[in-house]
């Protein structure tokens, strides 16, 4: 109980003796009935008027944070209507559990990768193949999370090697900040894939802003070509990989591979890399 509740208890009761008192008083003293009811009516408005507002302020003093959220209908106060629809419902299910929201996260990420960017507005993705992979990473202070989304061009299929080979734009990733395996700085955001080889057998990758076409970053591609293969479309797959530094510390890295029916793969291609 809080001071003001303990003092407001105490004040009740002494009320109480004194209303009780003047009722005593008026049953010796000869006084006139308006007299008794206009004392009585005094002393029963002062004492509800002190209750009242002492109520109101050990209310006010003992509200927590918590009755914020305790407003389960949302009409703006706790009232029984709150009390009664959590006794209702008590012992259900509630709608969404965490595997399902995780699920529904898995089903709804593709829907968000774009359809088209402003440096290649003539290059069509199709979000539903795109491949998504996220981890969260704990540093030596904090933690970091890595998000990779990946996609390749959704006419793909239509272009043999030797047309790839040329600087073809053959898809688009999302990469967190880091670096690209040259060392190159990469921030956060989509870049453009393109692939390049004069002989079809030593290849490089190519990241290209997504927004301004500029480059990013050129390293090697380990991609093969293969014979072509009947497929509905192009298999893309990430991949996220901690590995140990010796001496303490580790980096995490992102890898792409693709496999598409016009006779090309790309085959775990280290493309971003970060240290802690």
């Amino acid at each position: 109980m809080t001071p003001l509740m303990v003092l407001g208890t105490r004040l009740m009761a002494q009320m109480a003796r004194i209303f009780g008192s003047l009722q005593s008083l008026a049953l010796v003293v000869p006084t006139r009935s308006q007299s008794v009811s206009l004392a009585q009516r005094l002393t029963r408005g002062l004492t509800l008027a002190l209750a009242t507002t002492l109520v109101t302020l050990s209310n006010n003093a003992i509200a927590q944070q918590p009755c914020l959220n305790a407003d389960v209908n949302g009409d703006g106060v706790v009232d029984d209507a709150d009390l009664l629809q959590v006794l209702f419902c008590f012992g259900t299910n509630v709608r969404w559990t965490v595997p399902e929201l995780n699920n529904l996260l898995a089903e709804r990420l593709p829907s968000a990768f774009p359809r088209r960017f402003p440096a290649a507005l003539d290059v069509p993705f199709e979000p539903d193949n795109a491949a998504f992979a996220r981890t969260r990473i704990r540093g030596m202070e904090s933690f970091f999370d890595v998000f990779i989304a990946w996609d390749t061009r959704a006419d793909f299929r239509n272009f043999p090697p030797p047309q790839i080979a040329q600087g073809l734009v053959v898809g688009a990733v999302y990469l967190p900040q880091g670096e690209a395996p040259t060392g190159q700085l990469l921030q956060e955001g989509f870049y453009l894939v393109q692939l390049r080889s004069s002989d079809l057998q030593q290849w490089s990758m190519i990241l290209r802003n997504a927004q301004t076409n500029a480059i990013a970053a050129v390293f090697p591609a380990n991609v093969q070509v293969i014979e072509p293969f009947n497929a509905p479309r192009t298999w893309n797959d990430v991949a996220i990989r901690i590995i140990r530094r010796p001496g303490g510390g580790f980096c995490v890295e992102i890898w792409l591979t693709y496999m598409c029916p016009n006779g090309t793969l790309l085959d775990s291609t280290l493309v971003w890399r970060r240290c802690f």
